[in-house]
Protein backbone atom coordinates (compact mmCIF):
# COMPACT_ATOMS: atom_id res chain seq x y z
CA UNK A 1 0.00 0.00 0.00
CA UNK A 2 1.42 3.39 -1.14
CA UNK A 3 4.80 1.75 -1.58
CA UNK A 4 5.23 1.22 2.15
CA UNK A 5 8.15 -1.05 3.03
CA UNK A 6 7.46 -4.67 3.88
CA UNK A 7 8.62 -4.02 7.45
CA UNK A 8 6.11 -1.16 7.94
CA UNK A 9 3.27 -3.24 6.48
CA UNK A 10 4.11 -6.18 8.77
CA UNK A 11 4.13 -3.88 11.83
CA UNK A 12 0.70 -2.52 10.93
CA UNK A 13 -0.60 -6.03 10.26
CA UNK A 14 0.84 -7.18 13.61
CA UNK A 15 -0.93 -4.41 15.53
CA UNK A 16 -4.23 -5.14 13.78
CA UNK A 17 -3.89 -8.86 14.51
CA UNK A 18 -3.21 -8.27 18.21
CA UNK A 19 -6.04 -5.75 18.41
CA UNK A 20 -8.47 -8.44 17.24
CA UNK A 21 -7.63 -10.60 20.27
CA UNK A 22 -8.76 -9.84 23.82
CA UNK A 23 -5.87 -11.51 25.61
CA UNK A 24 -2.49 -13.15 25.03
CA UNK A 25 -1.79 -14.87 21.69
CA UNK A 26 0.84 -17.55 21.15
CA UNK A 27 3.91 -15.72 19.78
CA UNK A 28 4.90 -18.50 17.38
CA UNK A 29 1.37 -18.47 15.97
CA UNK A 30 1.68 -14.72 15.32
CA UNK A 31 5.06 -15.17 13.62
CA UNK A 32 3.58 -17.88 11.38
CA UNK A 33 0.60 -15.62 10.52
CA UNK A 34 2.93 -12.74 9.60
CA UNK A 35 5.35 -14.97 7.71
CA UNK A 36 8.41 -13.84 9.70
CA UNK A 37 10.90 -15.44 12.07
CA UNK A 38 10.13 -15.31 15.80
CA UNK A 39 13.24 -13.21 16.51
CA UNK A 40 12.28 -10.74 13.76
CA UNK A 41 8.86 -10.33 15.33
CA UNK A 42 10.40 -9.61 18.76
CA UNK A 43 12.59 -6.99 17.07
CA UNK A 44 9.42 -5.32 15.74
CA UNK A 45 7.93 -5.32 19.27
CA UNK A 46 10.94 -3.44 20.61
CA UNK A 47 10.93 -0.93 17.76
CA UNK A 48 7.20 -0.22 18.12
CA UNK A 49 7.53 0.23 21.89
CA UNK A 50 10.59 2.49 21.59
CA UNK A 51 8.86 4.63 18.98
CA UNK A 52 5.73 5.05 21.07
CA UNK A 53 7.52 5.60 24.39
CA UNK A 54 8.99 8.82 22.96
CA UNK A 55 5.46 10.16 22.42
CA UNK A 56 3.58 8.39 25.21
CA UNK A 57 6.05 8.03 28.11
CA UNK A 58 3.27 7.10 30.55
CA UNK A 59 2.78 3.79 28.73
CA UNK A 60 -0.69 4.45 27.36
CA UNK A 61 0.22 1.93 24.69
CA UNK A 62 2.64 -0.99 24.48
CA UNK A 63 3.10 -4.49 23.12
CA UNK A 64 3.72 -6.98 25.92
CA UNK A 65 5.64 -10.15 25.03
CA UNK A 66 5.78 -12.90 27.66
CA UNK A 67 7.64 -16.18 27.20
CA UNK A 68 5.04 -17.84 29.42
CA UNK A 69 1.74 -16.36 28.20
CA UNK A 70 2.44 -15.06 24.70
CA UNK A 71 1.88 -11.58 23.27
CA UNK A 72 -0.85 -9.00 23.84
CA UNK A 73 -1.57 -5.38 22.92
CA UNK A 74 -2.41 -2.77 25.52
CA UNK A 75 -3.67 0.52 24.08
CA UNK A 76 -5.62 2.11 26.93
CA UNK A 77 -8.02 4.69 25.56
CA UNK A 78 -6.14 5.11 22.27
CA UNK A 79 -7.50 3.67 19.04
CA UNK A 80 -5.49 1.81 16.42
CA UNK A 81 -5.63 4.72 13.94
CA UNK A 82 -3.70 6.94 16.33
CA UNK A 83 -1.09 4.24 16.87
CA UNK A 84 -0.78 3.53 13.12
CA UNK A 85 -0.34 7.25 12.45
CA UNK A 86 2.76 7.34 14.66
CA UNK A 87 4.33 4.50 12.68
CA UNK A 88 3.31 5.81 9.26
CA UNK A 89 4.29 9.44 9.67
CA UNK A 90 7.82 8.36 10.51
CA UNK A 91 8.35 6.64 7.15
CA UNK A 92 10.16 8.02 4.10
CA UNK A 93 7.16 7.13 1.93
CA UNK A 94 4.96 9.46 3.96
CA UNK A 95 7.59 12.20 3.82
CA UNK A 96 7.74 11.97 0.01
CA UNK A 97 3.96 12.25 -0.43
CA UNK A 98 3.69 15.03 2.13
CA UNK A 99 6.29 16.97 0.16
CA UNK A 100 4.17 16.66 -2.98
CA UNK A 101 1.28 18.46 -1.27
CA UNK A 102 3.37 21.61 -1.04
CA UNK A 103 5.39 21.28 -4.25
CA UNK A 104 5.02 18.88 -7.19
CA UNK A 105 8.79 18.67 -7.60
CA UNK A 106 11.58 19.12 -5.05
CA UNK A 107 15.35 18.85 -4.76
CA UNK A 108 16.65 15.30 -4.31
CA UNK A 109 19.74 16.52 -2.47
CA UNK A 110 17.79 18.76 -0.07
CA UNK A 111 15.43 15.87 0.77
CA UNK A 112 18.33 13.47 1.37
CA UNK A 113 20.07 15.99 3.62
CA UNK A 114 16.87 16.65 5.59
CA UNK A 115 16.26 12.95 6.25
CA UNK A 116 19.88 11.84 6.54
CA UNK A 117 19.78 9.32 3.69
CA UNK A 118 21.80 8.68 0.55
CA UNK A 119 20.58 9.41 -2.97
CA UNK A 120 20.68 5.69 -3.80
CA UNK A 121 18.36 4.94 -0.88
CA UNK A 122 15.94 7.63 -2.04
CA UNK A 123 16.03 6.21 -5.57
CA UNK A 124 15.25 2.70 -4.25
CA UNK A 125 12.37 4.11 -2.21
CA UNK A 126 10.93 5.94 -5.24
CA UNK A 127 11.17 2.73 -7.30
CA UNK A 128 9.25 0.95 -4.55
CA UNK A 129 6.54 3.65 -4.49
CA UNK A 130 6.24 3.59 -8.30
CA UNK A 131 5.42 -0.12 -8.24
CA UNK A 132 2.25 0.90 -6.39
CA UNK A 133 1.53 4.12 -8.33
CA UNK A 134 1.78 2.67 -11.83
CA UNK A 135 -1.59 0.92 -11.53
CA UNK A 136 -3.16 4.39 -11.16
CA UNK A 137 -1.30 5.88 -14.17
CA UNK A 138 0.95 7.91 -11.85
CA UNK A 139 4.74 7.96 -11.78
CA UNK A 140 7.51 9.66 -9.78
CA UNK A 141 10.66 10.58 -11.71
CA UNK A 142 13.95 11.17 -9.91
CA UNK A 143 17.21 12.86 -10.94
CA UNK A 144 18.37 16.12 -9.37
CA UNK A 145 14.64 16.76 -8.85
CA UNK A 146 11.90 14.42 -7.58
CA UNK A 147 8.69 15.00 -9.55
CA UNK A 148 5.25 13.36 -9.56
CA UNK A 149 3.68 12.88 -13.00
CA UNK A 150 0.17 11.97 -14.12
CA UNK A 151 -3.31 13.46 -14.40
CA UNK A 152 -3.98 16.33 -12.03
CA UNK A 153 -7.17 14.65 -10.79
CA UNK A 154 -5.26 11.42 -10.08
CA UNK A 155 -2.50 13.21 -8.16
CA UNK A 156 -5.01 15.06 -5.98
CA UNK A 157 -7.03 11.93 -5.23
CA UNK A 158 -3.90 9.93 -4.40
CA UNK A 159 -2.66 12.58 -1.97
CA UNK A 160 -6.09 12.79 -0.36
CA UNK A 161 -6.43 9.02 0.04
CA UNK A 162 -2.99 8.88 1.63
CA UNK A 163 -3.57 11.74 4.07
CA UNK A 164 -7.14 10.81 4.92
CA UNK A 165 -7.31 7.06 4.32
CA UNK A 166 -4.13 5.98 6.11
CA UNK A 167 -4.43 8.52 8.91
CA UNK A 168 -8.09 9.55 9.44
CA UNK A 169 -7.10 11.73 12.39
CA UNK A 170 -3.66 12.99 11.42
CA UNK A 171 -2.80 16.64 11.95
CA UNK A 172 0.85 16.39 10.97
CA UNK A 173 0.17 17.59 7.40
CA UNK A 174 -0.83 21.04 8.71
CA UNK A 175 0.91 23.76 10.59
CA UNK A 176 -1.15 24.99 13.58
CA UNK A 177 -2.28 28.15 11.74
CA UNK A 178 -3.28 26.22 8.61
CA UNK A 179 -5.08 23.61 10.69
CA UNK A 180 -7.21 26.26 12.38
CA UNK A 181 -8.06 27.86 9.03
CA UNK A 182 -9.12 24.61 7.35
CA UNK A 183 -10.95 23.35 10.41
CA UNK A 184 -13.13 26.44 10.05
CA UNK A 185 -13.50 25.79 6.30
CA UNK A 186 -14.47 22.17 7.09
CA UNK A 187 -17.32 23.47 9.27
CA UNK A 188 -18.49 25.83 6.52
CA UNK A 189 -18.39 23.04 3.92
CA UNK A 190 -20.40 20.74 6.21
CA UNK A 191 -23.09 23.41 6.40
CA UNK A 192 -22.95 23.95 2.63
CA UNK A 193 -23.36 20.20 1.98
CA UNK A 194 -26.03 19.92 4.71
CA UNK A 195 -24.23 17.21 6.71
CA UNK A 196 -23.63 16.98 10.44
CA UNK A 197 -20.44 18.92 11.34
CA UNK A 198 -19.00 16.19 13.60
CA UNK A 199 -15.24 15.76 14.07
CA UNK A 200 -15.03 13.01 11.45
CA UNK A 201 -16.85 14.99 8.76
CA UNK A 202 -15.09 18.29 9.50
CA UNK A 203 -11.68 16.60 9.36
CA UNK A 204 -12.55 14.84 6.10
CA UNK A 205 -13.81 18.02 4.40
CA UNK A 206 -10.93 20.15 5.68
CA UNK A 207 -8.32 17.61 4.50
CA UNK A 208 -9.79 17.28 1.01
CA UNK A 209 -10.33 21.03 0.57
CA UNK A 210 -6.74 21.64 1.76
CA UNK A 211 -5.35 19.24 -0.88
CA UNK A 212 -7.30 21.01 -3.65
CA UNK A 213 -6.46 24.52 -2.40
CA UNK A 214 -2.76 23.67 -2.33
CA UNK A 215 -2.95 22.38 -5.91
CA UNK A 216 -4.71 25.56 -7.02
CA UNK A 217 -2.13 27.65 -5.16
CA UNK A 218 0.66 25.86 -7.05
CA UNK A 219 -1.03 26.80 -10.33
CA UNK A 220 -2.49 23.38 -11.22
CA UNK A 221 -5.99 24.59 -12.11
CA UNK A 222 -8.51 22.14 -13.59
CA UNK A 223 -10.53 24.93 -15.22
CA UNK A 224 -9.66 28.42 -16.35
CA UNK A 225 -11.81 31.48 -17.00
CA UNK A 226 -15.17 29.97 -16.01
CA UNK A 227 -17.90 32.16 -17.48
CA UNK A 228 -20.05 31.48 -14.44
CA UNK A 229 -18.19 30.35 -11.35
CA UNK A 230 -20.52 28.13 -9.30
CA UNK A 231 -18.10 27.50 -6.43
CA UNK A 232 -19.57 28.44 -3.02
CA UNK A 233 -17.52 30.00 -0.20
CA UNK A 234 -15.45 31.97 -2.73
CA UNK A 235 -13.55 33.83 -0.01
CA UNK A 236 -12.42 30.57 1.62
CA UNK A 237 -11.97 28.48 -1.56
CA UNK A 238 -9.84 31.09 -3.29
CA UNK A 239 -9.00 30.34 -6.92
CA UNK A 240 -11.24 27.27 -7.20
CA UNK A 241 -12.93 26.78 -10.57
CA UNK A 242 -16.04 24.79 -11.40
CA UNK A 243 -14.02 21.64 -12.20
CA UNK A 244 -12.22 21.86 -8.86
CA UNK A 245 -15.58 21.97 -7.09
CA UNK A 246 -16.92 19.11 -9.25
CA UNK A 247 -13.90 16.95 -8.38
CA UNK A 248 -14.36 17.77 -4.69
CA UNK A 249 -17.98 16.58 -4.79
CA UNK A 250 -17.34 13.65 -7.12
CA UNK A 251 -14.72 12.05 -4.86
CA UNK A 252 -16.97 12.44 -1.80
CA UNK A 253 -19.76 10.77 -3.77
CA UNK A 254 -17.94 7.89 -5.45
CA UNK A 255 -16.07 6.82 -2.29
CA UNK A 256 -19.24 7.25 -0.14
CA UNK A 257 -17.50 9.68 2.17
CA UNK A 258 -20.37 12.14 2.46
CA UNK A 259 -24.06 11.15 2.86
CA UNK A 260 -26.63 12.36 0.32
CA UNK A 261 -23.91 13.70 -1.95
CA UNK A 262 -24.93 13.86 -5.63
CA UNK A 263 -23.09 14.47 -8.90
CA UNK A 264 -24.21 15.58 -12.33
CA UNK A 265 -22.54 12.71 -14.24
CA UNK A 266 -25.21 10.42 -15.69
CA UNK A 267 -25.05 6.64 -15.82
CA UNK A 268 -24.16 5.17 -19.20
CA UNK A 269 -25.72 2.10 -20.84
CA UNK A 270 -22.78 -0.19 -20.03
CA UNK A 271 -22.95 0.67 -16.32
CA UNK A 272 -26.73 0.01 -16.26
CA UNK A 273 -26.14 -3.35 -17.92
CA UNK A 274 -23.62 -4.39 -15.24
CA UNK A 275 -26.03 -3.35 -12.49
CA UNK A 276 -28.87 -5.34 -14.12
CA UNK A 277 -26.59 -8.39 -14.36
CA UNK A 278 -25.67 -8.03 -10.68
CA UNK A 279 -29.34 -7.87 -9.68
CA UNK A 280 -30.16 -10.89 -11.85
CA UNK A 281 -27.49 -13.10 -10.27
CA UNK A 282 -28.19 -11.84 -6.75
CA UNK A 283 -31.86 -12.76 -7.07
CA UNK A 284 -30.90 -16.16 -8.45
CA UNK A 285 -28.65 -16.93 -5.46
CA UNK A 286 -30.30 -15.02 -2.59
CA UNK A 287 -33.75 -13.41 -2.89
CA UNK A 288 -35.87 -10.96 -4.90
CA UNK A 289 -34.91 -7.30 -4.40
CA UNK A 290 -37.48 -4.55 -3.89
CA UNK A 291 -37.27 -1.39 -6.10
CA UNK A 292 -35.49 0.68 -3.42
CA UNK A 293 -32.80 -2.01 -3.10
CA UNK A 294 -32.35 -2.15 -6.87
CA UNK A 295 -31.80 1.62 -6.87
CA UNK A 296 -29.02 1.08 -4.32
CA UNK A 297 -27.34 -1.32 -6.78
CA UNK A 298 -27.60 1.19 -9.64
CA UNK A 299 -26.05 3.84 -7.37
CA UNK A 300 -23.24 1.47 -6.38
CA UNK A 301 -22.36 0.83 -10.03
CA UNK A 302 -22.55 4.54 -10.82
CA UNK A 303 -19.97 5.14 -8.08
CA UNK A 304 -17.80 2.30 -9.38
CA UNK A 305 -17.95 3.77 -12.88
CA UNK A 306 -16.62 7.12 -11.62
CA UNK A 307 -13.88 5.45 -9.57
CA UNK A 308 -12.82 3.52 -12.68
CA UNK A 309 -12.64 6.75 -14.68
CA UNK A 310 -10.21 8.09 -12.09
CA UNK A 311 -8.17 4.82 -12.37
CA UNK A 312 -8.70 4.01 -8.68
CA UNK A 313 -10.77 0.82 -9.00
CA UNK A 314 -8.23 -1.20 -7.00
CA UNK A 315 -8.89 -3.89 -4.39
CA UNK A 316 -6.00 -2.81 -2.17
CA UNK A 317 -7.50 0.66 -1.83
CA UNK A 318 -10.85 -0.80 -0.76
CA UNK A 319 -9.62 -1.74 2.70
CA UNK A 320 -8.44 1.84 3.14
CA UNK A 321 -11.95 3.26 3.02
CA UNK A 322 -14.31 0.39 3.77
CA UNK A 323 -14.55 -2.10 6.67
CA UNK A 324 -13.79 -5.17 4.56
CA UNK A 325 -10.66 -6.46 2.84
CA UNK A 326 -10.25 -8.74 -0.17
CA UNK A 327 -9.13 -11.51 2.20
CA UNK A 328 -12.34 -11.20 4.24
CA UNK A 329 -14.41 -11.43 1.07
CA UNK A 330 -12.56 -14.58 0.01
CA UNK A 331 -11.47 -16.57 3.05
CA UNK A 332 -14.43 -16.84 5.44
CA UNK A 333 -16.38 -20.08 5.58
CA UNK A 334 -19.87 -19.34 6.89
CA UNK A 335 -23.07 -20.34 5.09
CA UNK A 336 -23.41 -16.77 3.80
CA UNK A 337 -19.81 -16.63 2.57
CA UNK A 338 -20.15 -19.86 0.62
CA UNK A 339 -23.38 -18.57 -0.90
CA UNK A 340 -21.65 -15.29 -1.79
CA UNK A 341 -18.76 -17.11 -3.49
CA UNK A 342 -21.25 -19.00 -5.66
CA UNK A 343 -23.00 -15.73 -6.54
CA UNK A 344 -19.69 -13.99 -7.32
CA UNK A 345 -18.43 -16.80 -9.56
CA UNK A 346 -21.66 -16.66 -11.58
CA UNK A 347 -21.61 -12.88 -11.85
CA UNK A 348 -17.88 -12.41 -12.60
CA UNK A 349 -18.01 -14.90 -15.50
CA UNK A 350 -20.61 -12.77 -17.26
CA UNK A 351 -19.20 -9.23 -16.96
CA UNK A 352 -15.95 -7.36 -17.41
CA UNK A 353 -14.16 -5.36 -14.69
CA UNK A 354 -15.29 -7.76 -11.95
CA UNK A 355 -12.13 -7.04 -9.96
CA UNK A 356 -11.43 -7.14 -6.22
CA UNK A 357 -12.75 -3.62 -5.55
CA UNK A 358 -16.10 -4.57 -7.12
CA UNK A 359 -16.02 -7.87 -5.24
CA UNK A 360 -15.57 -6.15 -1.87
CA UNK A 361 -18.36 -3.67 -2.66
CA UNK A 362 -20.61 -6.57 -3.65
CA UNK A 363 -19.75 -8.41 -0.44
CA UNK A 364 -20.77 -5.40 1.66
CA UNK A 365 -23.97 -4.91 -0.33
CA UNK A 366 -24.97 -8.57 0.00
CA UNK A 367 -24.43 -8.35 3.76
CA UNK A 368 -26.75 -5.34 3.89
CA UNK A 369 -29.48 -7.23 2.01
CA UNK A 370 -29.29 -10.51 3.93
CA UNK A 371 -30.77 -10.72 7.47
CA UNK A 372 -28.14 -11.40 10.12
CA UNK A 373 -29.62 -14.78 11.06
CA UNK A 374 -29.17 -15.96 7.47
CA UNK A 375 -25.42 -15.30 7.56
CA UNK A 376 -24.86 -18.10 10.10
CA UNK A 377 -25.15 -21.86 9.83
CA UNK A 378 -28.57 -23.24 10.77
CA UNK A 379 -28.80 -26.24 13.11
CA UNK A 380 -32.05 -28.13 13.79
CA UNK A 381 -32.34 -29.45 17.34
CA UNK A 382 -34.96 -31.69 18.93
CA UNK A 383 -35.26 -31.59 22.75
CA UNK A 384 -36.74 -34.52 24.62
CA UNK A 385 -37.57 -33.71 28.23
CA UNK A 386 -40.28 -34.46 30.78
CA UNK A 387 -40.08 -30.98 32.31
CA UNK A 388 -43.04 -28.59 32.12
CA UNK A 389 -43.76 -26.56 28.98
CA UNK A 390 -42.52 -23.34 30.60
CA UNK A 391 -39.32 -25.06 31.80
CA UNK A 392 -38.76 -26.50 28.32
CA UNK A 393 -39.07 -23.01 26.86
CA UNK A 394 -36.48 -21.75 29.35
CA UNK A 395 -34.09 -24.50 28.19
CA UNK A 396 -34.60 -23.47 24.57
CA UNK A 397 -34.12 -19.78 25.34
CA UNK A 398 -30.90 -20.40 27.23
CA UNK A 399 -29.45 -22.51 24.41
CA UNK A 400 -30.58 -20.09 21.70
CA UNK A 401 -29.10 -17.02 23.43
CA UNK A 402 -25.83 -18.75 24.23
CA UNK A 403 -25.15 -19.52 20.55
CA UNK A 404 -26.58 -16.28 19.18
CA UNK A 405 -24.08 -14.70 16.79
CA UNK A 406 -22.40 -18.05 16.06
CA UNK A 407 -25.12 -20.35 14.68
CA UNK A 408 -28.88 -20.14 14.22
CA UNK A 409 -30.63 -22.68 16.41
CA UNK A 410 -34.00 -23.88 15.13
CA UNK A 411 -35.94 -26.20 17.43
CA UNK A 412 -38.06 -28.86 15.73
CA UNK A 413 -40.98 -30.97 17.02
CA UNK A 414 -39.89 -34.25 15.46
CA UNK A 415 -36.52 -35.89 16.09
CA UNK A 416 -36.57 -37.17 12.48
CA UNK A 417 -36.16 -33.53 11.32
CA UNK A 418 -33.31 -32.78 13.74
CA UNK A 419 -29.58 -32.62 13.11
CA UNK A 420 -29.09 -33.90 16.64
CA UNK A 421 -31.12 -34.44 19.79
CA UNK A 422 -30.82 -33.09 23.33
CA UNK A 423 -32.26 -35.03 26.25
CA UNK A 424 -32.49 -34.14 29.94
CA UNK A 425 -32.84 -37.68 31.25
CA UNK A 426 -31.68 -41.08 30.11
CA UNK A 427 -34.21 -42.84 27.88
CA UNK A 428 -34.54 -45.86 25.61
CA UNK A 429 -32.66 -44.78 22.49
CA UNK A 430 -33.76 -47.60 20.19
CA UNK A 431 -36.35 -45.41 18.47
CA UNK A 432 -33.78 -42.72 17.60
CA UNK A 433 -31.65 -42.63 14.45
CA UNK A 434 -28.41 -44.42 15.34
CA UNK A 435 -26.40 -41.97 13.24
CA UNK A 436 -27.88 -38.97 15.00
CA UNK A 437 -25.90 -37.47 17.87
CA UNK A 438 -27.65 -37.46 21.25
CA UNK A 439 -26.46 -35.06 23.94
CA UNK A 440 -27.50 -35.39 27.58
CA UNK A 441 -27.74 -32.18 29.63
CA UNK A 442 -29.16 -31.09 32.96
CA UNK A 443 -32.73 -29.66 33.03
CA UNK A 444 -31.34 -26.39 34.47
CA UNK A 445 -28.67 -26.18 31.69
CA UNK A 446 -25.38 -25.50 33.43
CA UNK A 447 -22.40 -23.67 31.97
CA UNK A 448 -20.69 -27.04 31.57
CA UNK A 449 -23.71 -28.29 29.59
CA UNK A 450 -23.43 -25.34 27.21
CA UNK A 451 -19.68 -25.83 26.74
CA UNK A 452 -20.23 -29.53 25.97
CA UNK A 453 -23.00 -28.61 23.55
CA UNK A 454 -20.66 -26.10 21.86
CA UNK A 455 -18.14 -28.89 21.22
CA UNK A 456 -20.83 -31.13 19.72
CA UNK A 457 -22.12 -28.29 17.54
CA UNK A 458 -18.65 -27.56 16.24
CA UNK A 459 -18.10 -31.23 15.38
CA UNK A 460 -21.44 -31.37 13.58
CA UNK A 461 -20.70 -28.22 11.55
CA UNK A 462 -17.23 -29.49 10.63
CA UNK A 463 -18.63 -32.83 9.40
CA UNK A 464 -21.46 -31.06 7.53
CA UNK A 465 -18.96 -28.86 5.61
CA UNK A 466 -16.82 -31.89 4.73
CA UNK A 467 -19.91 -33.74 3.52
Amino acid sequence: MFGLSKETQIKLKLLQYLDNHESYVNSEKIAEYLGVQYQTMRKYYREINQQLEQIYPEQQFYVEASTRYGTRLYRGEMNLDQISEIILTGTLEYAVFQKFIYERSFSSQAFCDEHGISFSKLRRKITQINQFLHRFDLHISISHQVKINGSEEGIRIMLFLLMYGLQPYTKSVYSDAVEEKYYRIGHLLANELEVEPNNYMVHLLSTWSFIISQSVHLGYNLSKNDRKNKVPLKEELTGWGNKDWELFNSVLYCFELCPNQAVSVKMDTSTKFKAQKWIKFFERHFRILVPAEKNMIYTMFHRLHLIKNYHFLDGELHSLLYPVTVEEAEQKDTAFDRQFQEFWQSYSKNVQDANNFVKCQSYLMCQNFIPLEQTFEKVHIFIYSKVSASSLQLIKNKIYRYFMGEVVIEFVDDFMDADFTIITEEINRTNFNKRQKIVVINPWVSEKDLLMLAVQLQEFLTHAKLA
